[in-house]
């Protein structure tokens, strides 16, 4: 259906993806328009993990999207050469934070696989290829009659049946990429189409290697047969992962490997760009754009929702009003029950007899029975590593629903700094194993639970500064690797290696960066001085010297050159005088 393309936006001397509609598809208005709804529903989720769009439009006919040029390849590859378990939740994490933007957008991917999940150089995981997203709308069941969309070995039980679908089906498509990344293989594979789709509707869902079965609980959730068994969204499973990580992760020492392709046999890949039949796409063409709409994750407060009902309950069990009004009511001035809601005139009559201050001490006692009880379950969830899931009993909300009826407790605010803290520790120990994008997310979640936080707010930069130097090595490894030594402008290892130092200026690797490219231009000045190229050879020792100014080698090879080309120099000099 389309064609990508590598550009230079020349206006900004930019590499661009260029993505063309097939010339054969535009006489149909359906393809027309669904290939620029896809540039604008990318362009309307601005999110860190999805691609960025630069420009849609027409010319001469031909339909184009402009968007981000990325180098890093697709999880494909990835799982090829073979994913730890850690590396794999943070892929997850990072897809379901984007994939809950999008649905709480409005709009559902319906075609998540490694395909689609593309790399930037620095590691960042993109959801991409929209062809086939859809927003949600109050009149839309996201299918249409007789048809399927989506990969089959990819495609959520009520996908493959043409049932409506929300979010969930993302999360089924992202399970089963989990599976795939920690085994190293597709959990339902079969030599067929319809045999895949029938694994997915009969078999059950597949058991991980003993020593990954602490990540069992959180793929059976992923792979539910049925939508309602699956997380509620992206955003609660992303929660789950970050409790999973902070009960059993800090444990494991060793880091299973998902076996390479490579290694698994001639028929390991077979299926991977497995299409449905012609009849059960919608309109011809339409598979070679297989990609769903995203959603993405909206953090806290939004992310872990305060408890806001009328009740909560007490230590015994029983049921304690939220609001002083409804523990015991007034009197009504006729005499008669003061509230519809109480269960007999018995009570009635207990309640009117009681005299006001009677019916203060007895609000107090209830009000205070319950925020005692809140606390003893706050500090519990807290002891257990239950920060912010599950759903209301987790420290957090029972912290925040104390703090809601009685707003100077100093014991809940101490439980929410000791949750925050907890997420800092979380992080540091995340930095100390190199995973920055997982202890940036650990960063993140104590910074919503104490957004004044210096102390968080400091180990985000820190954080976010670490993440810009790993990105920076890694270009400046590959510019010196393509001999960009100090061209073109900045792009170009010198360049990359002298940002890091100014941000880091006892970063071992960049200092070493540095004496590497003096080296290469030594090189290269000598094999020059060797061919009597001199001027040449100077040049590269001017460069070189740049560089590293008091680089030894360098120094002496220009000594060296000076010597070998003053006899010419003065030789160019006599006869300047006599012509």
């Amino acid at each position: 259906m389309a064609s990508v393309y590598l550009a230079i936006q020349e206006s900004l001397d930019r590499p661009v993806a260029l993505k063309v509609l097939d010339a054969s598809f535009l006489e149909d208005p359906q393809f027309s328009e669904r290939f620029l709804d896809e540039g604008r529903i990318i362009a309307s989720l601005n999110h860190r993990n999805i691609i960025t769009i630069h420009d849609i439009g027409i010319v001469d006919s031909a339909h184009y999207i402009s968007m981000e040029y990325v180098e890093g390849g697709d999880l494909v590859r990835h799982i090829a050469e073979g994913v730890d378990w850690e590396h794999a939740l943070d892929i997850v994490e990072a897809m379901g934070e984007c994939l809950h933007f999008g649905h709480e957008a409005g709009v559902v991917h319906r075609d998540v696989k490694p395909a689609n999940i593309l790399f930037r150089t620095d590691g960042t995981p993109l959801l991409t290829d929209f062809g086939i997203a859809k927003r949600l709308r109050a009149t839309s069941d996201l299918t249409v009659a007789g048809s399927v969309l989506g990969t089959p070995s990819y495609l959520s039980p009520e996908q493959a049946q043409g049932k409506p679908i929300d979010g969930r089906a993302d999360i089924y498509a992202l399970g089963v990429i989990l599976y795939e990344m920690l085994v190293g293989e597709r959990p339902y594979d079969a030599d067929t189409d319809i045999a895949i789709i029938f694994r997915h509707l009969q078999d059950p869902i597949p058991k991980l290697p003993r020593d990954l079965k602490h990540l069992q609980p959180l793929l059976g959730r992923m792979l539910a047969k049925r939508p309602k068994d699956r997380f509620r969204n992206a955003a609660a499973m992303v929660d789950f992962i970050c409790d999973l990580r902070s009960r059993s992760a800090p444990h494991t020492m060793t880091r299973p490997m998902a076996i390479p392709v490579s290694a698994r046999g001639p028929g390991a890949e077979r299926g991977a760009r497995r299409r449905l039949p012609p009849a059960r796409l919608w309109g011809a063409g339409i598979w070679g754009l297989s990609v769903l709409a995203l959603a993405a994750l909206s953090f806290r407060l939004a992310l872990w929702p305060l408890p806001n009902g009328p009740s909560t309950d007490s230590a015994d069990g029983s049921v304690v009003s939220a609001e002083p009004e409804a523990a015991v009511s007034p009197p009504a001035s006729d005499g008669s029950a003061a509230s519809p809601d109480e269960p007999t005139r018995a009570a009635a009559a207990t309640s009117r007899s009681v005299s006001k201050p009677a019916r203060q001490r007895s609000w107090r006692e209830q009000r205070e029975k319950a925020i005692q009880s809140l606390l003893a379950r706050g500090d519990a969830a807290l002891e257990a590593e239950r920060l912010t899931v599950p759903e209301h009993d987790n420290a957090y909300d029972h912290y925040r629903e104390a703090l809601r009826r009685d707003p100077d407790n100093a014991h809940a605010e101490r439980g929410l700094r000791a949750i925050a803290r907890r997420y800092e520790i979380l992080a540091e120990q995340q930095i100390a194993r190199g995973n920055l994008g997982a202890a940036r997310r650990y960063a993140e979640r104590g910074i919503d639970v104490q957004p004044l936080s210096q102390d968080l707010i400091r180990l985000r930069a820190e954080i976010d500064k670490q993440i810009e130097i790993r990105k920076l090595l890694r270009l400046a490894k590959e510019a010196l690797a393509d001999y960009r030594l100090t061209t073109p402008a900045t792009r170009n290892a010198y360049f990359y290696y002298r940002r890091v130092l100014q941000m880091d200026p006892n970063n071992q690797r960049a200092s070493d960066g540095m004496e590497a490219i003096a080296r290469r231009y030594a090189a290269l000045a000598e094999g020059e001085l060797a061919q009597y190229r001199y001027p040449k050879a100077q040049r590269y020792i001017r460069l070189g010297l740049k560089v590293q100014p008091n680089n030894k080698r360098l120094l002496a090879l220009k000594e060296e050159a000076q010597l070998k080309n003053a006899p010419k120099q003065i030789l160019k000099d006599l006869k300047g005088l006599f012509e």
